[in-house]
């Protein structure tokens, strides 16, 4: 979802949107060379080269009613982190988790070379609603561990959704 890199980006099955969507924003002048804005796209890769410190906006421009995504953080540094997730729709902060006094406990990990994940916290699925006059709300449900209704769902090299 960043921009360019060997790995090809994933067909979400959402076309192009214009650069006036993210060209004044981080990395602008890597979407202008594009021509186009990636959708959907991260801001920036909060990655060890670029982005050290600054938060990762994931934008869908123009989502369809009834799709959902899934928020996922990983910690891939193995230094304890404190990790904190708000979420926007058409404009609005519609939720804020690991935030104080709730934050997530443990989120860190040992790194074993390239291959470690380190630490996973899937973070909340959000639906999206679009009614007739193109208007978009969202839906956000927090994950917990499965089989409870409590806590942060955080495990370590466990890639799964």
């Amino acid at each position: 979802m960043g921009i360019g890199g060997p790995i090809p980006r994933a067909d979400w099955g959402y076309g192009r949107s214009a650069l006036i969507e993210c060209e004044n924003g981080p990395q602008g002048d890597q979407w202008r060379a594009l021509g186009f804005c990636a959708n959907p796209r991260l801001d920036i890769d909060n990655n060890l080269s670029e982005g050290i410190g600054l938060p990762e906006n994931i934008n869908v421009d123009r989502p369809r009613d009834g799709e959902s995504f899934r928020i996922m953080i990983q910690n891939f540094t193995g230094t304890v982190s404190r990790p904190l997730v708000n979420v926007y729709c058409a404009g609005r902060r519609e939720a804020t988790l690991g935030a104080p006094p709730d934050e997530v406990p443990r989120f860190e990990a040992a790194r074993r070379g390239n291959t470690d994940i380190g630490a996973m916290w899937r973070v909340a699925d959000v639906r999206t609603r679009v009614d007739a006059m193109g208007r978009t709300s969202c839906i956000v449900s927090p994950l917990h561990p499965p089989g409870t209704t409590r806590g942060y769902w955080v495990t370590v090299r466990d890639p799964q959704f």
